[in-house]
């Protein structure tokens, strides 16, 4: 997954070269032209990786094969679910063009903010997941699919969930450190702040929709998700409708997160009646110590805050980072103790993170 991680940064690394160097000499089609480069870098970056697996190309066409029939019947509602997901974007951006000056602006800025967690912890562990599901799916062992499936979701709501408490409890803290300098005022500042504490509400839903999503492809259903995320889409229309008048952009983030937390449990709902029987009764446990422990970090995080608030001088930039590390530091150390005194089974994920870094280290 490696060349799959490095493809998406080169493709930015174009945008930013065309930003740098190209609008300079050709003015705003050098933006156009630096997006064109990163899209190639992009392909070109996976290309060796593709003949290292002993891939090579030979003209067949048949349009009667069974699997191009059976390729395209699942190909059109992925598109259609890709194109509804992209009309949800261009709607709300929409929404947010009617709103106070800046709402765009504000909405897109907490929306990068909490797509970090959901990249890294959500789309990242289902995509590495899902050449598994689809092979257990292919022979049958759907018991092991489940447990696959389940073992995914815990995980990655082990890690979401306290990333939740601390984007609410710092969240603050991040607008400033990301955003609060130059021209972005504090009443842009506050606006985001906002935003983003309500973006962090459905985030654990934003994170786990990729697993179900693709668990459904593994069973060679499109359909189910694209249906699930038009009526998302549709919940997402109506709360905006319902709450912008009273709460502006940030009723819109409301409406965001309401509407991906119904597509996530449609989704689950969905894929346990066609499943069978899940082991609901652990994952609930493992929930509510997922819950108990980010509450706890919380407190200990909110402490940590106020204290470093009487310390150092939050005014400037490197007092405000201290404050915002010191607190994340002893918030997580506080998750993960009690994740470990609680036995949680996700505690191996940082175990053999921290193993493989002081080995490393010490290896240097």
């Amino acid at each position: 997954f490696i060349v799959y991680a490095i493809a998406p940064i080169l493709y930015n690394l174009g945008i930013i070269f065309g930003i740098l160097w190209l609008v300079p000499r050709f003015g705003y089609m050098g933006l156009a032209y630096g997006v064109v480069l990163g899209a190639f870098l992009h392909m070109m970056v996976q290309i060796p990786s593709v003949f290292a697996l002993g891939y090579k190309y030979r003209m067949h066409f048949n349009l009667r094969h069974p699997a191009l029939k059976r390729m395209a019947l699942l190909l059109v509602p992925r598109v259609l679910g890709i194109a509804s997901q992209q009309i949800a974007v261009l709607m709300n951006t929409n929404i947010a063009s009617t709103l106070a000056v800046g709402s765009i602006a504000v909405l897109n800025l907490g929306d990068n903010l909490v797509s970090l967690p959901i990249s890294i912890f959500g789309i990242s562990f289902a995509v590495a997941v899902f050449p598994t599901l689809t092979e257990k799916y292919t022979l049958q062992k759907i018991d092991e699919f489940k447990q696959d499936v389940i073992r995914t979701l815990r995980q990655i709501l082990f890690l979401t969930l306290p990333s939740m408490m601390l984007y609410w409890l710092l969240r603050a803290q991040i607008v400033r450190l990301a955003y609060g300098a130059g021209q972005f005022s504090w009443e842009d500042t506050r606006f985001t702040v906002s935003v983003l504490a309500f973006l962090a509400f459905g985030m654990w839903a934003q994170a786990i929709i990729p697993l179900l999503a693709r668990s459904f492809y593994a069973l060679q259903d499109t359909k189910t998700p694209f249906f699930t995320g038009l009526a998302a889409l549709g919940i997402n229309l109506l709360g905006a409708w319902l709450l912008i008048g009273r709460y502006h952009v940030v009723g819109l983030a409301m409406a965001i997160g309401l509407s991906s937390m119904a597509n996530a449990i449609i989704l689950f709902w969905m894929l346990q009646k066609r499943l069978g029987k899940l082991p609901l009764q652990e994952l609930t446990v493992a929930i509510l110590k997922f819950i108990g422990g980010s509450a706890a970090m919380g407190l200990a995080g909110y402490g940590a805050l106020q204290a470093m608030s009487w310390i150092i001088n939050t005014h400037t930039f490197i007092g405000l980072f201290t404050q915002t590390l010191v607190a994340f530091i002893i918030a997580a150390l506080v998750y993960l103790v009690i994740m470990r005194q609680w036995r949680v089974p996700e505690m191996a994920l940082i175990s053999r993170l921290l193993n493989k870094l002081f080995r490393r280290t010490a290896a240097e």
